[in-house]
C-alpha cells in the first residue's frame, strides 16, 4: 500500500519496508519482510471496494480538519490511495495513530515516522546503509558546523556542512540539498536512526578549486529502524554521522562524529 521510507543518500528517498496490510495473524516479521503485526480489528486495511472515493475524500476531509493548526507539526503526508486513505504522522505520534485508528477504523493505513502502525506500532524498517568512508583528499575538509547536540526523540537533527579546499585541492561532488546524516551508536557505524519522510533531498553541485568554500544544509533524524518496535530511537547518547559523495554513489568523505543526546519527549 505504501513504502515507508527514510532519507538516505545525498539525492533519494531510500525504500524500506512495504506495508503490505494488516491480517489476523499475530504473528511478527523481521525488518526486512513486507509483513506487519496484526490483529482481526484492522484485517480489512485496503480491501478493494469497501470504500468508495467519495467516503475516502470524506475521511481525509475530516482528519484534516480535525487535526486544525496542529496537521502541519503532527502529520507528513495524508492522501488517498486506492482503497483507505494512507496516514504518515510525525515521527513519535503513537497516540495519535491510536485515536485516528479508533475514529476511522480500516478506513485508514497509518504509518508513523516510517514505522507501519496496526492495533500498535510494528517493527521498524530495515536501516539505511552507511556509504563506505574513503580517506579524506589532501587538502580537502569536511566538518559539521552548529550542529543541534540535543534533540527530543521524534524531531530532527539540523546541522550545517562546510566543505572547504586547500592550495592545489579540488572537490566535486552532487551534494544533498540538505544533506542527509544517520544517527549512530557511539563510536560505532550502527544505523539507529534516520530522516523518515515523503520528501527527497535535491542535489546541488559543489565545485571547488584550490582555496574554496561551500556551506550545505544537512539534516538527520531520529526515526528508529533496525526491526525494533515504535517509531522513534529510545532517549540516550547517540553520535550523527554526516558526509558528502565520494567518486562514487556509495563511497563518502566523513565529517567527526557529532555527539547527540535525544531526550523523551515531555510528558512521556
Amino acid at each position: 500500500m505504501r513504502i515507508p521510507t527514510f532519507l538516505g543518500g545525498a539525492l533519494l528517498v531510500l525504500a524500506l519496508g512495504t506495508v503490505a496490510g494488516c491480517s489476523s495473524s499475530s504473528s511478527a516479521s523481521s525488518a526486512t519482510s513486507s509483513t506487519v503485526v496484526s490483529t482481526a480489528s484492522c484485517a480489512t486495511k485496503g480491501v478493494p471496494g469497501k470504500y468508495d472515493a467519495e467516503q475516502l475524500r470524506a475521511t481525509s476531509t475530516s482528519i484534516e480538519a480535525k487535526a486544525g493548526a496542529k496537521f502541519t507539526t503532527e502529520f507528513q503526508e495524508l492522501s488517498i490511495g486506492s482503497h483507505a486513505v494512507l496516514v504518515t504522522l510525525q515521527p513519535g505520534q503513537e497516540a495519535l495513530a491510536a485515536q485516528l485508528e479508533a475514529t476511522y477504523g480500516d478506513a485508514v493505513s497509518i504509518t508513523v515516522g516510517a514505522t507501519p502502525y496496526c492495533n500498535g506500532p510494528g517493527p521498524s524498517p530495515a536501516c539505511p546503509q552507511l556509504p563506505r568512508e574513503l580517506p579524506t583528499p589532501p587538502g580537502v575538509t569536511v566538518v559539521a558546523v552548529a550542529p543541534e547536540t540535543t534533540v527530543v526523540a521524534g524531531k530532527n537533527i539540523n546541522a550545517s556542512l562546510r566543505v572547504s579546499t586547500g592550495p592545489g585541492a579540488s572537490y566535486r561532488g552532487v551534494v544533498g540539498d540538505p544533506q542527509p546524516g544517520l544517527l549512530v551508536d557511539p563510536g560505532t557505524r550502527k544505523v539507529t536512526g534516520a530522516v523518515s519522510g515523503t520528501w527527497t533531498s535535491a542535489g546541488i553541485t559543489v565545485d571547488l578549486g584550490p582555496n574554496g568554500v561551500k556551506y550545505v544544509a544537512a539534516i538527520s533524524g531520529t526515526s528508529l529502524c533496525g526491526g525494533s518496535r515504535g517509531s522513534v530511537v529510545p532517549a540516550g547518547h547517540y553520535d550523527v554521522l554526516f558526509w558528502v559523495p565520494g567518486p562514487s554513489a556509495s563511497s563518502g568523505y566523513f565529517a567527526a562524529p557529532v555527539p547527540v543526546t535525544v531526550t523523551k519527549p515531555a510528558g512521556a
